[in-house]
């Protein structure tokens, strides 16, 4: 009976939605967005302290005129990784610089199982930067050089992601350190990101 109940209250909801749908997009042109948010690449480094199999060199950042970020890097897998097993993503929230006295831990995430598949799945926020990624990024991830060519944070996944929260991202700035660890349970990879966000006018 629940099922039955669930099943007409998500047929409704759809009949609804779809009669409200042209009233929505002439509230949608009407209401055109005045600035959007930009991701702002500050820095990559790598896990000072943590020894891994991997390194990232030479990382930078190309801002194009509507304000996005395209990052390059180089980068070098000294060992050969037949599984992802785990990825563990601390997140440091700082004001006015990074530094002991104005950083505080936020968040964070554990991933127990399943990281090739979260690496490379399409709603994920570092999405096209995995794509961009020469030779291509897959498990096993084998040893040897690497290159990262105009990769671009998925901004609209992290938007999903913050919710009603989305303020909170603004006047910060953010030091998401991700580790991974291979089949061994050793720590594969590990790096640190500084990134802030920004309005930016719609033009």
């Amino acid at each position: 009976m629940p099922r039955l109940v669930n099943a007409i209250l998500l047929v409704a909801l759809s009949l609804l939605l779809s009669s409200r749908s042209g009233f929505n997009d002439v509230c949608a042109s009407r209401q055109k967005p005045q600035s959007r948010i930009i991701f702002q690449l500050l820095s990559v480094d790598n896990c000072s302290g943590k020894p891994g199999h991997f390194e990232i060199k030479n990382s930078s950042a190309v801002r194009t005129s509507k304000g996005d970020n395209l990052i390059n890097c180089a980068m070098e897998n000294y060992g050969e990784a037949k599984l992802l097993s785990r990825l563990d993503i601390s997140i440091t929230a700082c004001r006015d610089g990074i530094s002991h006295n104005t950083c505080e831990s936020f968040s964070a995430w554990k991933f127990p199982a399943g990281v090739c598949t979260l690496a490379t799945s399409d709603n994920t926020p570092w999405a096209s930067v995995i794509k961009a990624i020469r030779p291509p990024f897959r498990c096993p991830f084998k040893a040897g050089k690497y290159t990262l060519a105009n990769g671009t944070v998925n901004v609209d996944a992290i938007i999903r992601i913050a919710g009603s929260q989305i303020d909170l991202l603004m006047n910060r700035i953010w030091v998401p350190e991700l580790r991974v660890y291979n089949e061994k349970q050793d720590l594969h990879i590990c790096f640190k990101v500084s990134c802030s966000f920004a309005r930016s006018r719609i033009q």
